[in-house]
Formats: C-alpha cells, sequence, structure tokens
C-alpha cells in the first residue's frame, strides 16, 4: 500500500500518512481542519436560534478552543517525534469534528438560503483563512528554493500550486497510488491535504443544507429537519464510501474528501442536535454535571489513546476513525464548563487556550519549519532540535494569528462582496506565480544535468560506473560530487519500460506484456518478475541484441512470480497478484521462449507466513516456481538482487544531494546493504543445470557499498537501479546471460533434431 508515508531520507519525517500509504506519506498525519476564530465559536444560543438579537448572545466555548489545542498538539508531536506519538495524525479527525459541528450550527442559525447569505459565507472563510494560509505557501516557496537541494524543487512546486487552490489531497491521493512515487520525501506543503478537503467541504455543505431549505419551503416542511435529514444522509453516505475506498485502495481513502466528510458530519449532526435542544447545554444538575464529565474524559481519553494505540500499521480512516471521532464528539457534547467539571478546567487553562486560539497558524507553520530543519541538519530531529522547531513554530503561529489572522478576518461594514473575493483570486495567483517561479529553476538545472549525463556518457573513461570496480582495476573512490545523473534527475534515469506502459500494475487484471527487437527472430527471451527485474531491461536488450534475440517482458507493479497468495492491502490485490503470477507462469512455460531471465525484491509475507520464516517460505514458494519452469524443459537465468540503501540513508538522491562535497556519508557496511535473496537460494537449492544464477553483487560492493560507484548514482530512489548505472554493467551481465542463452538455444537444437530422428 503506498501513500503516502510519505516517507523521506529520514525516518522521523514525512510522515503526514501512515507510512504504508506513500506517500507519502506520510504520511502520518492529519492537517489541520481550518479554525473557526475565537468570535465563531460560539454556535448556539438560548432560546430562538435564529433571532438576530440572539446570535449575539451566543457564549464562548472555552472547551471547544481548549479541544484545538489538544488535536494540533497531536499533530505537531507525531510529527516532530513520530515515535513518541505514533497515532498523533489522529488530530486531523478531531478538527474534522469541530469544524463540522461549527459550521453545521452557524449555518442552520443562520436559516437564509439565498445566493447573497451563501456568497457572503464563503467570503467569511476567505477572510478568516485565506491569507494566513497564502502567506505561508509564498514563504515556504521561497524557502524550498533557497535550503532545500534542486531535486525538491518540481515536488514543492507541484504541491505548492495544488495547495494554493486546495486540491493538494486530490494530488496526493493520486500519489498514493503511484508507485514511482512511493517513499518520495514529503513536500514541505504536504500538510495542507487537510485544508484542501476542509474548503471543498466549505464549498459543498453550505450547498446542501441550502438547497436543503428550498426544498423545506416548497414542501412547506420545517427546515432544520430537512437539513438534518441531508446531513445524516451525507455522514452515512461518506462512510461508506470510506469503507468501500479502505477496502480497495487504501492509500487514496486516506486523502479523499468523499471518504473523509463524514466526520465533518458526525460533527454536524452533534450541532444539529444541540440546536433542536433550544439550549447550548442541559440543566446543570448533579447527575448532569457527574455524566458530563465522564462524557467528556472518556471522549479525551479515546482521543489521546488514539494517539498513543494507533500508528503506521493501523488501517486508516475507515472503522478506526470512529475512536478520536467519537471522542470529539463526546468532549464537545458533554460542554464541558472549566467551573464544574474536570475536563473542562484542563481545556481551558491558559496554555489551552493560547494553543488553541493559534493553532490554524500554528498548523501551517509547524511542518515547513520541520521539513527544513530535517533537511539542514541532516537526520531525525531528536530532542533539543525538535524543541527548536516547536519554538519557532509557536513564535511564527503568534505573529501570524496576531499581525495577519485578526488583520484580515473581519471586514468593514460597507464592504462589498468583491472587495473579498478579488483580493483572494490576485493573492492565488501571486502564490501560484511563486511555485511557477520555483518550477521554472527545476527546469533550468534539470537541462543542465541533463548535458552534463549526455556528455559524460559519450566519453564515460576506464574508471565510470560498474568499471571502477573490476577486476584489476586502480580507480580512485567517488568521495566528492558531481555525480551522473544529477539527483535533480535520477528519478527520470529509469528503465523504459516505465515510459512504454509495459507494466502491470495493482490489482493486476491483465497480463501486460511489451516486445522489444525482431519479432521474427529465432531467439527468444522473457524478462520476468516485479520492479526489480524491469530494472535490468537496458542490459538484457543490450545484450540480446547481440545475438538478434527477441525479447519479451512481463512486469508487474509491486507483485512477485509466485504462485501463492501474498498478503496485500485489499483481497483483490492479493488475488490479482496470485493471479498474474500463475497467468505469468504458464505463458513463459510455453514454447515461444527459449531463456527466461527473472530477478525479484520479497517484500511481501506470504498469507498466513511470518517475519521469522519469511526467508524460508520465500524460498519455498521460488522454488515451486523454477520447478514448473525446469519441468517445461525452460533455461532460466536468475539475477541476483541488487543492494539497497539502509533505511537510515534514506533515498539515494536525496542522501548525495544533501551530502555533495562527503559521499561518505552515502556509504555503509556491504551486510548492512546487501539482502538475502530467497530466488537465488531456490535456484541454487534445485541444483540444475538449466537454472543459473547471475550474481553481480562485486561490481556494487567491496567491503563497503556506496549510492555513488565511478562518479553514477546506483538509485534513483532507495533500492532501483539508475539505467545509467545499469548499462555500465552489461560487460559483467554479458557472460552469464550469454552461456544461458546459448545453452538454451543448444538445448532447442538438440531437441528439434531428435524429433527430426
Amino acid at each position: 500500500m503506498l501513500c503516502s508515508t510519505v516517507a523521506t531520507g529520514h525516518a522521523g519525517l514525512g510522515r503526514l500518512c501512515p507510512a504504508r500509504y506513500v506517500t507519502m506519506s506520510g504520511m502520518g498525519a492529519g492537517g489541520v481542519v481550518a479554525e473557526v476564530g475565537r468570535d465563531e465559536a460560539r454556535p448556539f444560543v438560548s432560546g430562538a436560534a435564529s433571532r438576530p438579537s440572539d446570535r449575539r448572545r451566543r457564549t464562548f466555548r472555552p472547551d471547544i478552543q481548549g479541544l484545538r489545542a489538544v488535536a494540533v498538539v497531536l499533530v505537531l508531536a507525531y510529527h516532530v517525534w513520530p515515535s513518541v506519538l505514533s497515532g498523533g495524525y489522529v488530530g486531523v479527525d478531531v478538527f474534522f469534528v469541530i469544524s463540522g459541528f461549527l459550521i453545521t450550527g452557524h449555518l442552520l442559525e443562520e436559516g437564509d438560503a439565498s445566493l447573497r447569505s451563501l456568497l457572503r459565507f464563503w467570503s467569511r472563510r476567505i477572510r478568516r483563512l485565506l491569507p494566513a494560509a497564502l502567506l505561508v505557501l509564498a514563504v515556504t516557496m521561497v524557502a524550498v528554493a533557497l535550503l532545500l537541494p534542486d531535486l525538491r524543487w518540481a515536488q514543492n512546486a507541484r504541491e505548492g500550486l495544488a495547495a494554493t487552490f486546495y486540491v493538494e489531497n486530490v494530488v496526493l491521493s493520486a500519489d498514493a497510488v503511484d508507485y514511482l512515487r512511493e517513499g518520495g520525501p514529503a513536500s514541505a506543503v504536504q500538510h495542507y491535504w487537510s485544508l484542501s478537503v476542509e474548503e471543498q467541504l466549505y464549498v459543498v455543505w453550505p450547498v446542501l443544507l441550502f438547497a436543503a431549505a428550498l426544498v423545506a419551503a416548497r414542501l412547506r416542511r420545517r427546515p432544520r429537519v430537512a437539513a438534518t435529514i441531508v446531513v445524516a444522509l451525507a455522514t452515512g453516505l461518506s462512510f461508506w464510501v470510506s469503507l468501500s475506498l479502505m477496502a480497495d485502495s487504501p492509500g487514496a481513502a486516506y486523502f479523499s474528501t468523499a471518504g473523509r466528510a463524514w466526520e465533518f458530519g458526525a460533527g454536524g449532526l452533534l450541532a444539529a442536535a444541540a440546536l433542536r435542544s433550544r439550549s447550548p447545554r442541559p440543566p446543570a444538575g448533579p447527575v448532569h454535571v457527574v455524566g458530563a464529565g465522564l462524557a467528556a474524559a472518556g471522549g479525551l481519553a479515546a482521543i489521546v489513546g488514539a494517539g498513543i494505540a494507533y500508528s503506521a500499521d493501523t488501517p486508516f480512516p475507515g472503522w478506526t476513525a470512529l475512536l478520536p471521532v467519537a471522542g470529539a464528539v463526546a468532549v464537545i457534547g458533554a460542554s464541558a464548563s472549566p467551573g464544574r467539571l474536570a475536563p473542562g478546567r484542563l481545556l481551558g487553562t491558559r496554555p489551552f487556550q493560547f494553543v488553541g486560539t493559534i493553532s490554524y497558524s500554528l498548523y501551517l507553520w509547524h511542518w515547513p519549519v520541520v521539513v527544513v530543519v530535517t533537511s539542514l541538519v541532516g537526520h531525525d530531529l531528536g530532542l533539543r532540535t525538535g524543541v527548536g522547531v516547536i519554538a519557532i513554530s509557536l513564535g511564527l503561529a503568534w505573529a501570524t494569528k496576531r499581525f495577519v489572522e485578526d488583520r484580515f478576518r473581519a471586514a468593514p461594514r460597507d464592504a462589498s462582496l468583491g472587495r473579498t473575493y478579488v483580493p483572494a483570486l490576485v493573492g492565488m495567483l501571486v502564490v501560484a506565480m511563486v511555485a511557477g517561479g520555483v518550477n521554472l529553476l527545476t527546469e533550468r538545472d534539470s537541462e543542465q544535468a541533463r548535458a552534463a549525463l549526455s556528455a559524460t556518457v559519450t566519453a564515460p573513461g576506464s574508471c565510470f560506473g560498474a568499471a571502477s570496480l573490476a577486476d584489476g582495476a586502480d580507480c580512485p573512490t567517488t568521495t566528492t560530487g558531481p555525480v551522473v545523473p544529477a539527483p535533480i534527475i535520477a528519478q527520470q534515469n529509469r528503465t523504459r519500460l516505465y515510459d512504454d506502459g509495459c507494466w502491470e500494475d495493482p490489482p493486476f487484471p491483465g497480463t501486460t506484456s511489451c516486445s522489444y527487437g525482431d519479432p521474427a527472430s529465432p531467439i527468444s527471451i522473457a524478462l520476468v518478475g516485479n520492479s526489480h527485474a524491469g530494472q535490468w531491461f537496458a542490459a538484457v536488450e543490450a545484450i540480446a541484441a547481440e545475438r538478434g534475440a527477441h525479447v519479451t517482458t512481463f512486469v508487474a507493479t509491486g507483485c512477485t512470480l509466485t504462485t501463492e497468495r501474498l498478503s496485500w492491502e485489499t483481497p483483490a490485490q492479493a488475488d490479482g497478484c496470485r493471479d498474474w503470477g500463475r497467468r505469468v507462469l504458464a505463458e513463459t512455460s510455453s514454447d515461444r521462449y527459449d531463456l527466461i531471465i527473472t530477478s525479484e525484491i520479497a517484500t511481501r509475507l506470504v498469507e498466513g507466513g511470518s517475519l521469522a520464516k519469511r526467508q524460508q517460505e520465500w524460498q519455498d514458494s521460488y522454488a515451486g516456481v523454477l520447478r514448473a519452469w525446469e519441468a517445461k524443459g525452460k533455461h532460466v537465468l536468475v539475477i541476483r538482487d541488487s543492494p539497497r540503501l539502509p533505511t537510515a540513508l534514506g533515498r539515494g538522491p536525496e542522501c548525495v544531494a544533501e551530502n555533495p562535497t562527503r559521499l561518505s556519508a552515502c556509504r555503509g557496511a556491504r551486510a548492512r546493504w546487501l539482502q538475502p535473496d530467497p530466488l537465488v537460494d531456490a535456484a541454487r537449492a534445485l541444483g540444475s543445470d538449466r537454472v543459473t544464477v547471475a550474481d553481480l553483487t562485486s561490481r556494487f560492493c567491496t567491503s563497503q557499498c556506496s549510492a555513488v560507484v565511478g562518479g553514477v548514482l546506483l538509485f534513483y530512489d532507495g533500492h532501483h537501479l539508475t539505467d545509467t548505472y545499469v548499462t555500465t554493467l552489461v560487460p559483467y551481465l554479458r557472460p552469464p546471460l550469454l552461456e544461458a542463452l546459448d545453452g538454451a538455444v543448444q538445448a532447442r537444437a538438440g531437441q528439434g533434431a531428435t524429433s527430426t530422428r
């Protein structure tokens, strides 16, 4: 499952959503939803709520302000120290409930189902939210260009543009199912996904309620009853969508507005119930006081408990989101007074009120600060650095609240709607231009990097790439840049199979294949496996061309060639991967192919298996596939899997970009970079002369492995080889490949002669 962990070069960064989703993501966690200001945290009145005189008598809710503080602290702590508060991403769910409660309450109180009322509602949201959001975006884009490596610019510019127009969640949802973006570094604006969800709901929600009011008026029914029914239906439908998305595409589900709206709706239903009671708080009898206190305490315990107990392995959202959502509903519904109830006294204290007041700006600032500081220090945030990040974020949040939020929130009494909408559009266009400028800088540096790569490949030299590790080579170790491909273009320096659309993607409904070379050639090769087979294509194609052989690829995204059922995020993916393996095994066992070349990275457990027995289970599974090929008389060449960067080093391009003059930081002990290869173990255990192994480990590593060998960057991420380095391996893959191919051709010729006789 992708997402957005969204992972980064450092274990503690990029967690905007649980790691299995990565993004991304990481991402772990939630965004702060749009905070309603202190003056707007007065949702209900005593008596008839619809009268203007009553609206002026709204009661401020310090418990809601304090609950905001709880939510933002969960998110902040999770992003700064993810290993300490592994479920802090539930803070976003708390904010969704708060916003749904307050906004629905205001809309139901308003009771004016007119276009002008809608425009005024949106105008208030714009003045409240947009100035601070655009300021942080603009400053972040400039900081990205000045302080982050250039390979980070394109992603930040792309997501900065999406965040400006509140579609960041749409972009991240698409990235969550994009294998090529899995495990990439989080952008400095990725946290705007939740604001995007919020703003999209701010557009749709009032339209739904006002439409319900219009229909109710036509049918001569009570508008609030109709609105409540609509909120209930929307909430139920959204929860069903959330469960469906979790079953089919969990990564995309995390960022889905349709799948998150039920949390907003839960707060809306509470608001409708509170309005129906015509009182902000029930009578304050002793039984009620005790009951409300227990409800508030239980709600806080549920929220904090989820923050502590949940982790990156918790399927989220869906059913598991019920715990923090129910907790938030309980706290708000208890209406805990600071003077009566222990939870209310806690939430009403000055620290909670201060943090709650600045929570919107605090959320906006904290993530860019985390991303930039982590990149600058080159490692996870420790205690002292993390405290510094929090202090900087608090200072920026206070200043933004004081000089931006408060300044723009209220409009002059005689202000026209145009004085809100026109400046908002201009501001968004200005920030979009800033993001576009960062993108232009990316194009400039990318073009220079492509020119350097072309020049180097044209005249590579005797110590270029894998040649520097050849037997008898006397080549210096690369200790400083520049390297090729440069990190900024490394992601594009991958096998052409991606551009040619040769991959079978989850849930693996078909058997995608691509053919290269002369289709009439009497010699045919099948390249089979997942992305760690596909990465060898450039070398296989070049060597096959020397024999005039025809190459057909059968590669799948994340799936492995096994007839076993593997553990996937959804049943459809598990079944699809198994069935893809069966189809490919049957196809490649036919007489069409002389030689089968395979290589794989095995990361998923066999269903029902265990971590302790994973290697043996994989070896047994691969042995079954190899025996099936052997039984059909096929010749098989297994290429040992390439090294992988340890998790602590993140991804090759980022490590090199952050240490351009100290590439030793991207080097480590061979034993940590090389993982067991159960496919190779199965091939060797088979003991068949038809199944051979090509082990090129010595062309990657000596006693140590490095992200850069002979001036060439090995990886375009954390474990896939760049096409440039693969081409330098051709001289070393040629002998075992041609030996296997010649043996296969000779065996076929012998079979033909026998059948003729």
